[in-house]
C-alpha cells in the first residue's frame, strides 16, 4: 500500500498538474500504510502523534534560529531603505532625455536593436529602428518615448 500510495504520488507530482484527487489518494495510501503497519491502532495513533509534535517543534526551532531569536539579520536599515529619495536631491526614476530628440552621436556598442550610443558626452541607451547597427556607427535620435531613445543609421 506504501509504495501504490509513493506512485501516486509520483505521478501526480510529475505528470499531473495541479492537485487533485491522485495526490490526495496518495497521501491518504502513504499513511493508511503506516497506520497498518503498527500491531495496535493505539500505537499507530500515539506514533503520529509523537511525530506530529516532534515536526511542529522542529519547525519552529528552525524558524527562530534563522530569524536569530526574532531579529532579522544585519544592520538596520540594509534591507529597508530609511531615507527619502526627492529630485532636489538628485534622485530620478527615469533620467532627463527632453534635449537628444534631433541629437547625433555614435554607437557605443552594436544595436541589435538595443545598445548604448553617446550624444554629446552622455552615453543612453537606445533603440535601434532599422535593425542591427554596428558600434562605430553614427546615428540620430528620430523620437523619444518615455525613457526610450529610437535612433536611426545618419545618411551622409
Amino acid at each position: 500500500m506504501f509504495l501504490v500510495g509513493f506512485a501516486l504520488l509520483l505521478i501526480e507530482l510529475f505528470l499531473i498538474p495541479g492537485f487533485g484527487v491522485t495526490g490526495i489518494l496518495g497521501i491518504v495510501g502513504v499513511f493508511a500504510s503506516l497506520v497498518l503497519s503498527y500491531p495496535t491502532p493505539a500505537q499507530a495513533m500515539s506514533a503520529l502523534a509523537v511525530a506530529l509534535v516532534g515536526g511542529a517543534a522542529l519547525s519552529a526551532l528552525t524558524v527562530g534560529l534563522l530569524t536569530r531569536g526574532g531579529r532579522l539579520r544585519g544592520r538596520p536599515g540594509r534591507i529597508v531603505l530609511r531615507h527619502e529619495e526627492r529630485v532636489d536631491k538628485g534622485y530620478l526614476a527615469v533620467e532627463r532625455l527632453a534635449g537628444v530628440d534631433g541629437a547625433e552621436g555614435v554607437a557605443v556598442t552594436a544595436l541589435k536593436p538595443v545598445g548604448t550610443v553617446d550624444l554629446d558626452g552622455r552615453h543612453i541607451q537606445a533603440i535601434s529602428e532599422g535593425g542591427f547597427i554596428l558600434a562605430g556607427t553614427r546615428v540620430r535620435v528620430v523620437r523619444v518615448e518615455g525613457s526610450n531613445v529610437f535612433v536611426r543609421v545618419t545618411e551622409l
